[in-house]
């Protein structure tokens, strides 16, 4: 089977001069509404923005300082500890290969004849487009718990995939989904 080809004309609408951080963010957000990230179970995509005023590298550090209320809410039931703190979260920050590896995956339908997997495909060749127009240093960030040793934790749970990267203006744009991994 073929992957899906996303037409510069069903992405039309997307936005292809630079914009801001909160604009990048709620488009991608837009492009994705009603889509699900599964897994073990689906997550919404919510929109992500943060202000950095050293214009710091996208970093596991920067995106727990810069986004602790996103996470707090996503990780408010799944961790024992009160209250919320990032302390008891580790990040994985992929490298930029593997970044652009997952956002090509989600972008290609791998059954043409599924139509909620062409829709998803299609939603994620906006996102794609968007984030080729708008943003540098794009990582995808997987924050998590810790496991004993204070490193961060495989097949624990509860993952938030942060999907982040910096605007011309060196602020901070992306999305954020929760996947599941037992």
């Amino acid at each position: 089977m073929s992957p899906l080809t996303v037409t510069r004309a069903a992405r039309s609408h997307v936005p292809y001069h630079p914009i801001g951080a909160s604009q990048v963010a709620s488009a991608m957000a837009a492009a994705l509404k009603g889509m699900t990230y599964t897994s073990e179970s689906d997550y919404p995509f919510t929109a992500l923005s943060a202000s950095n005023p050293g214009k710091k590298p996208v970093s596991g550090p920067l995106v727990l300082d810069k986004f602790k209320p996103q996470l707090a809410k996503m990780f408010k039931d799944d961790l024992d500890a009160s209250p919320f703190s990032v302390k008891n979260l580790a990040t994985e920050v992929w490298s930029p290969k593997e970044t652009q590896d997952w956002l090509k995956s989600n972008a290609e339908a791998s059954d043409p004849s599924d139509a909620d997997g062409v829709k998803y495909a299609k939603a994620f060749g906006q996102v794609r487009k968007l984030i080729d127009a708008n943003l540098t240093d794009v990582r995808m960030v997987k924050v998590g718990v810790k496991d004993e040793h204070g490193k961060f934790a495989d097949d624990q749970g509860l993952y938030a995939l942060m999907l982040v990267g910096r605007t011309r203006d060196g602020q901070i744009a992306g999305i954020m989904t929760g996947t599941v991994e037992t």
